[in-house]
């Protein structure tokens, strides 16, 4: 589904069957410019699965790093209301962590900051199978970002 224009229904339809466990192991969304807003979701979903083997989300925004802030407003967030970054992250993390099948994962050019990277690190030496992480493109990469998530992987 590279560069097929995918739109918020789509991507729901996606994260539909993603949740049908064992029915997906590959999953190449790149190139479709999808939103923070639907790529919330679609990292919601990740969070769950623990069936998929190699993942493309790549050219899809996680984040207003992408310059996006500069053109929306910011949201209000109501009170006691966690901010979606946060959550998107943190789901992403999930999924390398607790996916035992996971073998490569693409987050490139996806607007991670580098205190999002960072949060990444920690996930990175939980998992048992992950093999190619690729999120160059990224505002927040720098050496020493690089440097951190590869002393962190699991050997």
């Amino acid at each position: 589904m590279v560069r097929v224009n995918l739109h918020d229904s789509s991507a729901e339809k996606i994260c539909i069957a993603l949740e049908n466990k064992g029915f997906l192991t590959d999953l190449d969304i790149s190139w479709n410019n999808l939103l923070p807003s639907t790529m919330y979701y679609v990292a919601e979903t990740l969070g769950k699965n623990r069936s998929l083997k190699s993942v493309n989300v790549s050219w899809n925004s996680f984040g207003c790093s992408l310059g996006l802030a500069d053109f929306a407003p910011p949201m209000e967030k109501k009170a006691g209301e966690e901010d979606s970054d946060f959550i998107t992250i943190q789901n992403i993390c999930k999924f390398i962590k607790y996916n035992p099948k996971l073998i490569h994962f693409d987050i490139s050019k996806t607007g991670l900051s580098k205190d999002q990277l960072r949060e990444i690190g920690p996930a990175l030496r939980r998992s048992k199978s992950l093999l190619a992480l690729h999120a160059s493109g990224n505002p927040g990469v720098s050496k020493e970002i690089t440097d951190e998530l590869f002393a962190r992987v699991h050997c």
